[in-house]
């Protein structure tokens, strides 16, 4: 199996290579998430019942109840509808440009993902690439890119509970979160950065492959 291929170096060298708007935005983003040390849970996808937003939203309802929507904040990019009981909670950035999203996986402290089906997965790359933990379902997709316990967590699809429960743990395991996040960039780096050179050489042996 040769996976989708992703340009890591996009990612982990977004804030270096930035051009000015985009530096003004991922100030802006860091102005609006961090102040007063509050935490940001950040959800990337698309409003498709795949995605189980409502596993999302029960989970986000258990994490408010623990820490208070003054110490962390969710947002949304995406989407633009928000369930009216976390409409004061949740941000919903609408539809990023592609070459902006690393600004939103860069004033996150981590990345969630409620899918009960996922083929791949490539937000939950792209985070690690930024060097963000991930707290995901466990889809056929999120297995093949998260190691439980290393660079993110997995959890049953469709429990909600368990979901809040890994959240809480890397908000309140800062250090904690930060080592997964180091172990992703490592682990997407070697297992997905050069997968377009495979996939060529891939087909460059089925074309030279001697015909009966």
């Amino acid at each position: 199996v040769i996976a989708t291929p992703v340009d890591i170096s996009r990612f982990e060298n977004f804030e270096a290579q930035a051009n000015p708007n985009q530096k003004k935005l991922l100030e802006n983003l860091r102005g609006q998430t961090h102040a007063g040390g509050k935490k940001t849970v950040l959800w990337v996808g698309r409003d498709d019942a795949a995605k189980d937003l409502g596993t999302l939203d029960k989970a986000i309802n258990i994490v408010i109840a623990k820490k208070g929507k003054e110490n962390v904040g969710f947002w949304m990019v995406g989407v633009k509808k928000i369930p009216d009981d976390l409409i004061d909670i949740i941000t919903a950035a609408g539809g990023v440009d592609s070459a902006d999203l690393p600004a939103y996986y860069l004033i996150s402290d981590l990345l969630v993902s409620s899918s009960s089906s996922e083929s791949f997965g490539k937000v939950l790359v792209e985070a690690n690439a930024c060097g963000r933990p991930v707290v995901a379902t466990a889809t056929t997709g999120a297995k093949e890119i998260i190691t439980d316990g290393q660079n993110g967590y997995l959890v049953p699809i469709g429990d909600y509970k368990a979901l809040a429960e890994k959240i809480l743990n890397l908000l309140d395991h800062p250090d904690l979160a930060k080592q997964m996040g180091e172990n992703g960039r490592k682990l997407v780096k070697e297992k997905f950065s050069d997968n377009t050179q495979k996939i060529i050489q891939f087909w460059k042996e089925i074309v030279s492959y001697p015909k009966s």
